[in-house]
């Protein structure tokens, strides 16, 4: 328990490799070669295994009932969530034995080709995103609202991480205070939107391209179990708008032409401004999460890989007259973006409060 409030899971789940082999004994995996292949931003990690020429993965995570599990990330969630999916006609992986109460999900393997950067595959992405649209049904698949929660919250990650380390020095206390009151302010102003489910991590590495397939069933969906009831474009936003990558306008647009198809002009136009005001707290939520996250795993791979781009996507949308109020309170508190700063553990332990969002 002490490894993974220190960030690392490692010693947990080292501690229960014989619960790791029950399992895999249990459906005639005992002799099957496990390769340790992934872990992500939750306590969870994935094996893939292979045994007689097939291949299946072991998602292996910290139980729901364990009091240090990743909030948004459980196990039943990811048990529903693809039946609902499958349901649809869209692919998420076949789930091929369970055990809840220890932390294990046995699983297709959808290998390792993550969506490739081109307008077949993204428009394919988009129409997935379209038909999960045109299928959501709360009383078929009911799901937390994204509205108030933990992830819309965590918009305040920026002030709590990066601003202490940009200005060299500890907030004050007020800071977060004042930024979510214009947040507040931008969101009252925002016309009415549709919502939908939203998968919440909808990005290129969670889309596994099966290149064999027809299709819808070329995108292969992986890490649904946090989703949420929220506004119809944030899945879309999470796309389009990558911090792992550049999307071309050309690309961005043709999704972004397809998924709107239908609209009228005055739906059109109200997309497009919950796009950006979501791309936007995004953003705002991952530049702060990414230091968060290089204190928790030590790993600075994710400041030296994805922030820059994030801090490019900022003031490109602080240019907007939408988020004027939150482009003068940036000035105000000498949040500057247009630059990536220096970001050690030191500074970031130094700098930023115990109780930092």
């Amino acid at each position: 328990m002490q490894a993974l409030q220190n960030g690392s899971p490692q010693s947990f789940f080292d501690g229960r490799e014989h619960l790791r082999t029950a399992f895999l004994s249990g459906h005639g995996l005992a002799e099957a070669a496990a390769a340790l292949t992934a872990e992500d931003w939750a306590a969870r990690r994935f094996w893939r295994l292979e045994q007689n020429g097939q291949s299946m993965i072991l998602m292996e995570s910290v139980p729901d009932n364990h009091p240090l599990s990743t909030p948004d990330h459980k196990i039943r969630d990811t048990i529903r969530i693809t039946n609902w999916l499958q349901s649809i006609g869209i692919h998420a992986p076949a789930i091929h034995a369970a055990d809840e109460d220890n932390g294990f999900i046995l699983m297709e393997d959808v290998g390792t080709q993550s969506l490739p950067l081109n307008r077949d595959a993204y428009q394919c992405a988009g129409q997935v995103l379209a038909t999960i649209r045109n299928n959501y049904n709360a009383n078929h698949l009911s799901l937390p609202d994204f509205g108030g929660s933990r992830i819309d919250m965590a918009k305040r990650r920026i002030i709590d991480w990066l601003l202490p380390v940009i200005r060299g020095e500890q907030n004050e206390g007020g800071e977060g205070a004042a930024y979510m009151q214009v947040w507040d302010s931008i969101t009252a102003s925002l016309p009415d939107c549709p919502k939908t489910f939203l998968h919440i991590d909808y990005h290129a590495d969670n889309i596994m391209w099966q290149q064999q397939a027809q299709g819808l069933a070329r995108c292969a969906l992986l890490d649904f179990q946090g989703a949420y009831y929220g506004p119809l474009p944030y899945d879309a936003a999470n796309l389009l708008e990558d911090i792992r990558r550049d999307i071309p306008d050309d690309i961005r647009n043709a999704v972004l032409t397809a998924y709107c198809d239908g609209m009228d002009a005055q739906d059109k136009e109200n997309f497009d401004i919950w796009y950006r005001t979501l791309a936007l707290q995004f953003h705002c939520r991952i530049a702060g999460q990414l230091l968060r996250m290089y204190k928790a795993k030590g790993k600075d791979r994710y400041i030296e890989d994805y922030l820059p781009r994030t801090l490019k996507y900022i003031d490109r949308a602080l240019q907007q007259e939408q988020f004027k109020a939150l482009a003068e309170l940036f000035v105000e508190l000498d949040l500057k973006v247009t630059n990536t700063p220096l970001v050690t553990l030191d500074r970031i332990n130094a700098l930023v409060a115990s109780d930092a969002y």
